[in-house]
């Protein structure tokens, strides 16, 4: 049923681990809820699950089709499995403990609620801080290549506006 719905912008969700290390999971399922709420679903066994209600907050970052090679690490990968720290280069955060990505657009969130659904947790979030890239103006610029997740080990990207008309 989901993959009807795809495809979804790939974003890599950030959350910091107890070593004070940031770690990076590749997500699809995200959605915003309004113009100051995000909401996220995270599987229960996931470390970044644990990590999120631990922290209570969660860093979102865009990526484009460059990074998809570390996008499809961080999907595949567990975060006690392999530091992924390693692969990004970090700035620290604006509003929140929790580190962005060097160079990508980003959302700083803070946990307000969360509902188990299933073996996923829904987390919904307040947008503190938000920032985009020279290829963000007010909306993604034509030909900005941000990855979208189609399903499995598939992506693509936006490539051409295209224009309604009556």
């Amino acid at each position: 049923m989901y993959r009807l719905l795809h495809p979804r912008p790939c974003l890599l969700l950030i959350t910091m681990k107890q070593d004070g290390k940031p770690n990076a999971m590749a997500l699809a399922w995200h959605t915003p809820v309004d113009e100051e709420h995000v909401a996220v679903s995270v599987h229960e066994e996931n470390l970044s699950h644990g990590l999120i209600q631990k922290n209570k907050e969660f860093v979102l970052c865009i990526p484009t089709i460059k990074e998809l090679r570390k996008v499809w690490i961080c999907g595949i990968k567990g975060g006690d499995e392999m530091d992924k720290s390693k692969l990004f280069e970090w700035e620290k955060g604006i509003k929140v403990k929790t580190p962005h990505i060097k160079g990508l657009a980003f959302l700083e969130c803070k946990v307000i609620r969360s509902l188990k659904v299933g073996d996923h947790t829904l987390f919904i979030a307040k947008v503190i801080y938000a920032k985009g890239t020279k290829q963000f103006i007010g909306w993604w610029k034509e030909g900005s290549k941000i990855l979208l997740h189609v399903g499995k080990k598939f992506f693509c990207h936006p490539s051409k506006y295209i224009e309604a008309k009556f």
